[in-house]
């Protein structure tokens, strides 16, 4: 049997590779020694990088909240990389996402990574970004899940619990 502990670990964030991965939060070889990349955002690197045509075809990006390790994004060639943030400062200009002041129809991807969980009226921002999404365009969107969040959701929503996945609430 391997040890894995020998095995090198690389990080798609940074390009980096290492012995390990850093602890965090009670998590063994979570995080990047070089990045602070945690495994949520290696994931949604990887997921951009294999299954999509985000660093090959020629695309308009409208990316809210910007985590620092998807910086590179901005700097690719194919892409017209727009960040936002609701604060100022944090990305390329401030916007409030239930109120994005883009054309209908002008962005061929959108990149919202656990943004909506901190949006008070999500489902106007999801209305929003489904205006400024050019017909076959994708956004990436996501967010926790956890059972308290998914009981949140169901008394705000008025849903029903779907059987085996969410226990009486």
């Amino acid at each position: 049997m391997r040890d894995l502990d020998k095995q090198l670990f690389s990080c798609p964030c940074c390009g980096k590779s290492f012995g390990k991965f850093q602890a965090h939060k009670g998590r063994e070889k979570a995080k990047c020694p070089r990045c602070k990349a945690r495994e949520r955002h290696r994931l949604l690197w990887l997921y951009l990088e294999n299954k999509t045509n985000l660093f090959h075809d020629k695309l308009r990006v409208l990316h809210f909240a910007p985590e620092r390790w998807f910086k590179a994004l901005g700097t690719l060639p194919n892409l017209d990389y727009l960040s936002a943030d609701l604060e100022p400062g944090r990305a390329m200009i401030a916007m409030d996402i239930t109120e994005i002041p883009l054309s209908d129809h002008s962005v061929d991807v959108i990149i919202c990574s656990h943004v909506l969980e901190h949006v008070i009226d999500d489902r106007r921002a999801m209305r929003e970004m489904y205006r400024v999404l050019c017909t076959g365009g994708s956004a990436v969107k996501p967010e926790y899940y956890t059972r308290e969040l998914s009981g949140q959701a169901i008394k705000r929503y008025g849903l029903k619990p779907v059987q085996g996945r969410v226990k009486s609430l």
